[in-house]
């Protein structure tokens, strides 16, 4: 099985703009934990990486790219039987690169151009899932005004943590702002759970408590640890099912974040990530070998049992 594995970040696909650092050790870890678990599952794997990048990818082919990247996706992919793209959804990033892959014809291990950027609109999603009675912050656009405090300003379109504040106070109120959202504040543990898609069946990878940090009410991701506990892994992984039931055209690689609340009845849906994501890499890290077979279409019971490992926002470990 010849493989080919597109990181945006770390692989050109900012080719020619300067690269964020941090962006690009995210990254990387993605696609280095991807593409390990791809090969030493048996497959022929090829990734692109920008030329100003290191990559640590022994018995991987890897094409730098310049200024180009779209040159290098066409070609490489035209050579591989399965093609899969780790890239943010804000944009219209990594609906872009599944568009152009599928209009070229490929196997796409993905999901759909169309559900990706269902994902990665916040105001279209929350709408889609509170139409299908999952539970979700009320979304609107934040230009709108505030209801309720504390609340959450982050970009209609963005990814991760990107530009996520927390308001207060009528008067810490940000101005109006095109493709800004508010949710009301949620209370409870920040979760994840990284699922496979594949033939309507969505088989749970790992679970994860995140870290992010709200200095001056401004977020950041640190990474977290996999996995959850007990009750709070089953319940993440329910609620995190009933979050993609209603979003046609999903494959291959998804994570779902929420919030794990004091009980069952407080749980609650905050996003989908589209994509490979941090936690993805870290389960590679603490159980090499485990998610290479499933990408190839082994069957997979999952999820995959775990020691504690905490980690950090690119996937290292980290002291718990």
């Amino acid at each position: 099985m010849r493989f080919f594995v597109f990181e945006h970040v770390s692989g050109g696909g900012m080719a020619g703009d300067p690269v964020p650092r941090g962006l690009a050790r995210q990254g990387r870890a993605m696609l280095e934990a991807v593409a390990r678990e791809l090969r030493d599952a048996g497959a022929s794997v090829t990734t692109t990486r920008d030329a100003r990048i290191e990559l640590e990818l022994d018995g991987v082919g890897v094409r730098p790219v310049e200024r180009d990247p779209a040159a290098a996706l066409d070609a490489l992919s035209a050579d591989a039987d399965r093609s899969l793209v780790i890239a943010p959804e804000c944009g219209g990033v990594l609906a872009g690169w599944l568009d152009r892959l599928a209009r070229g014809g490929r196997v796409i291990c993905n999901a759909g151009a169309e559900a990706a950027a269902l994902c990665g609109d916040k105001l279209a999603l929350s709408e889609t899932w509170r139409a299908a009675g999952v539970p979700t912050p009320h979304t609107r656009p934040a230009s709108e005004g505030p209801s309720d405090f504390p609340a959450v300003v982050k970009p209609r379109f963005g990814a991760g943590a990107e530009s996520t504040r927390r308001v207060r106070r009528v008067w810490d109120w940000p101005g109006p702002a095109d493709e800004a959202v508010a949710q009301p504040w949620v209370e409870g543990e920040a979760a994840s759970v990284a699922f496979l898609v594949r033939d309507g069946r969505a088989d749970p990878l790992v679970t994860a408590a995140q870290n992010v940090a709200w200095a001056d009410d401004l977020a950041s991701y640190r990474g977290g640890a996999l996995p959850l506990d007990g009750s709070a892994a089953e319940r993440a992984i329910d609620l995190g099912r009933r979050a993609l039931a209603p979003i046609r055209g999903l494959r291959g690689l998804i994570g779902v974040d929420l919030v794990i609340g004091a009980d069952a009845a407080s749980d609650t849906a905050i996003e989908i990530n589209p994509r490979a994501t941090v936690s993805v890499a870290a389960l590679a890290n603490a159980a090499p070998g485990a998610l290479g077979p499933a990408l190839l279409g082994a069957a997979f019971d999952g999820p995959v049992p775990l020691p504690r490992y905490p980690f950090d926002a690119a996937a290292a470990p980290r002291e718990a």
